[in-house]
């Protein structure tokens, strides 16, 4: 289970961050935590809360940015300790609205319990390479921790634990030296930890589902009627340009007398999902440039968020089993019963209602 996850120098984040799962002693409410004796106690489950922009989906890719890292590799040569949802590779990028940190290493730490053990693992991640990283095991009733191995760019040390095996310490400086042991040897301390990693699984539910390709008029008067509304909303960029070269849309933010640009992909998801909104508002097109953005009602939207939220995660899960265990064949019926359970079909009629609306504005 997870202990403590700490970070910094990662995407808008760039002093060091802490999401906490050890839990304050308050004994009126004792009956909820997770419990071990003589160890610390942990809560079950946290929130996070705060604006759009803030940072909420930030601190949950930086997890993700770890997780992925060390599982893609071990996944892509098939060395995976059992079957997973393989997530969305996430790249360690650090904080760009400052010249020191965009040129210093993402870092990462992460402590997690398995049985009677608990493990602190640490990477540093700069342009793809890996800087440091580091493994320890303590006892989860013990104050001394037990090196696994500690690295240093290319030098790599190895603890009592796994020293004595005829390891290599030669690895490419792109890959994690946890996947590295985990492809190549059968170490019971590194297949615990694995199998851990392997089990996690992050997931975000505010990405934007009803519009995903935004369009963004290059009228002037346009232009700042819908600046000005994202400022209203607490999200401050001063302009924005899209790359056609690069075919990418650039958000623009003035931090003291400096310019910065950070890529529209990269914004939170909640900026997306407020900058989408604003785009159904005050961005108009004559031509047809795709599917166009739809009006709802709250309780519509609301509706159609509910049940995609669940529809999307089902169909993930799935496409994930179906990759690694097949069968699409003989549950293809069942899956599709239970989409329409889940309300599939009621989500499709929204949306249609929607465009024919939209239609008949047209007309």
């Amino acid at each position: 289970m997870l202990c403590q996850f700490s970070f910094q120098n990662f995407k808008s984040y760039k002093g060091e961050t802490t999401l906490d799962f050890q839990a304050a002693t308050l004994p009126e409410f004792k009956e909820t935590l997770i419990t071990e004796e003589k160890a610390m106690y942990l809560l079950p489950i946290s929130v996070i809360y705060g604006p759009n922009g803030g940072g909420k989906s930030n601190l949950l890719q930086a997890l993700s940015c770890v997780i992925s890292t060390i599982v893609k590799p071990v996944h892509e040569l098939e060395k995976n300790r059992q079957n997973l949802i393989l997530q969305q590779k996430v790249d360690a990028l650090p904080f760009l609205f400052d010249q020191t940190s965009a040129n210093e290493p993402s870092e990462f730490r992460i402590f997690f319990r398995i049985a009677k053990n608990e493990y602190c693992y640490y990477i540093a991640i700069k342009s793809d390479e890996i800087l440091s990283e580091s493994l320890y095991r303590k006892s989860i009733t013990g104050k001394k921790s037990a090196t696994i191995f500690e690295r240093e760019t290319a030098d790599i040390t190895l603890g009592p634990s796994i020293s004595k095996k005829n390891i290599n310490t030669s690895v490419n400086p792109k890959m994690p030296y946890l996947s590295f042991l985990a492809i190549n040897y059968d170490i019971p301390v590194i297949n615990e930890v694995m199998t851990w990693f392997e089990s996690c699984i992050i997931r975000s539910y505010a990405n934007p589902m009803i519009e995903h390709q935004i369009m963004l008029a290059k009228d002037v008067p346009y232009k700042k009627q819908f600046i000005r509304a994202l400022n209203d909303m607490d999200i401050d960029i001063t302009d924005y340009r899209y790359d056609e070269d690069s075919h990418q849309l650039f958000m623009k933010r003035t931090l003291g007398s400096t310019e910065y640009e950070l890529p529209f992909s990269d914004e939170s998801d909640g900026t997306k999902l407020k900058e989408d909104e604003v785009n159904a508002k005050y961005v108009t097109t004559d031509k047809n440039t795709g599917m166009p953005a739809l009006q709802y009602t709250e309780d519509e939207l609301n509706r159609i968020t509910a049940i995609g939220t669940d529809v999307y995660s089902y169909v993930e899960a799935m496409y994930a089993h179906w990759v690694v265990d097949g069968g699409v064949e003989d549950e293809w019926d069942s899956y599709i019963e239970q989409l329409n359970a889940m309300g599939l079909e009621e989500m499709v009629s929204l949306q249609q209602g929607a465009y024919a609306a939209y239609l008949e504005s047209m007309e």
